[in-house]
């Protein structure tokens, strides 16, 4: 169950519930994420991991002309209790924010290093919001995306939708890793870990609540 302390607080502000910022630390459960096939993702420990990714099952294979690309979590909807859908714009959600680990050793014949970016999208499936993309290292990354419209590149555009538009109806996340170089992927295999998954940085008129409600702006998942 989702604990949520602010909730009276930021109903009487007008500010939707789910894009308080907060963070789901997959305390007892995979909190809904799924991998890249649409699978619920692994729980353990505290945390979710990927499917197993290489060559062979195909998540690795390019487009051509494209890097070799594998969408390793997927948020929606139901994901944490709707905590990563809604209005991001108007509830200033600016950055995401997340521990990633890559379960591999970059031996001989493995594939990496990865690049990772995210991409957010709403009920128009054709078209999307993607950040920029960041560098994984073998074991253990902190990694922090923004979310401003103004830096956001539209993937397969010519829905019509401006960036903003898009960011006010936020109903789904994807975490995509690529292989670096941009190159056919070699033989292999790679996980991820995922953790620590927080969205938002405060309106001014929302922390100013949270402040004087003596709360926390974080949530997590008892």
């Amino acid at each position: 169950m989702i604990k949520f302390a602010v909730a009276a607080v930021l109903a009487a502000s007008g500010t939707a519930l789910a894009q308080v910022p907060f963070t789901e630390t997959f305390d007892t459960d995979s909190a809904g994420f799924e991998d890249g096939p649409g699978n619920p993702a692994a729980f353990n420990a505290g945390a979710i991991t990927s499917q197993t990714v290489d060559n062979a099952n195909g998540f690795f294979a390019p487009f051509p002309g494209s890097p070799a690309f594998a969408t390793v979590f997927r948020t929606d909807t139901a994901t944490s209790g709707g905590a990563f859908s809604g209005n991001f714009f108007a509830n200033d959600i600016r950055q995401i924010t997340f521990d990633i680990t890559v379960n591999n050793s970059f031996g001989p014949g493995e594939i990496g290093p990865f690049g990772l970016f995210v991409r957010l999208r709403n009920d128009v499936l054709a078209t999307g919001l993607t950040t920029d993309s960041v560098t994984l290292n073998p074991g253990f990354n902190q990694v922090t995306l923004g979310l401003d419209p103004a830096f956001l590149s539209q993937s397969n555009p010519g829905a019509g939708e401006t960036n903003v538009e898009i960011l006010q109806n936020i109903e789904a996340i994807q975490f995509t890793a690529f292989q670096i170089p941009f190159a056919s992927p070699t033989a292999g295999n790679v996980s991820f870990t995922l953790d620590n998954v927080a969205i938002g940085v405060p309106a001014p008129g929302a922390a100013g609540l949270l402040a004087l409600a003596g709360l926390a702006a974080t949530r997590r998942r008892r």
